[in-house]
């Protein structure tokens, strides 16, 4: 088996709070943010909390790149859109459209289909999203 694959099994193995964490820090790392407000996980645990986002990022602009994890494999693509209409839904986040930048949404899916990726970037005009999965790779 090859490094990737035991990586991407590993992480399928981590609990929600755990994927979160290790999501939160690839992020810092890859992206050089230099805070990341965490909600989704309890405060010296591993165990997730419920809420929307699960974690965040104020830019030196003042405005908002929200964070959500999903580790959810069947039906991911309903899943992680969900997530992201979550982020509009005033009784689960009051926050005004133009205070976000960007929504990152780190999942588990390895089968997210063409037309799915499509529909998911697209469902929310004026607001960046970006999906990063285990088998995401940058250059």
């Amino acid at each position: 088996m090859s490094n990737i694959n035991i990586i991407q099994n590993k992480i399928m193995e981590l609990d929600g709070g755990e994927f979160q964490k290790l999501f939160d820090e690839y992020l810092y790392k890859r992206n050089g943010f230099s805070n990341i407000q965490t909600l989704g996980v309890q405060t010296g645990t591993n165990k997730p909390t419920k809420g929307t986002p699960d974690s965040y990022v104020l830019t030196p602009e003042g405005k908002y790149i929200l964070i959500n994890y999903g580790s959810v494999t069947s039906q991911s693509s309903k899943k992680i859109k969900s997530d992201i209409l979550s982020c509009f839904n005033s009784s689960k986040l009051s926050l005004d459209k133009n205070k976000i930048k960007k929504i990152i949404c780190g999942h588990c899916s390895t089968n997210l289909h063409i037309e799915q990726f499509e529909d998911i970037k697209n469902c929310i005009n004026g607001v960046e999203i970006e999906l990063i999965g285990i088998d995401t790779t940058f250059s």
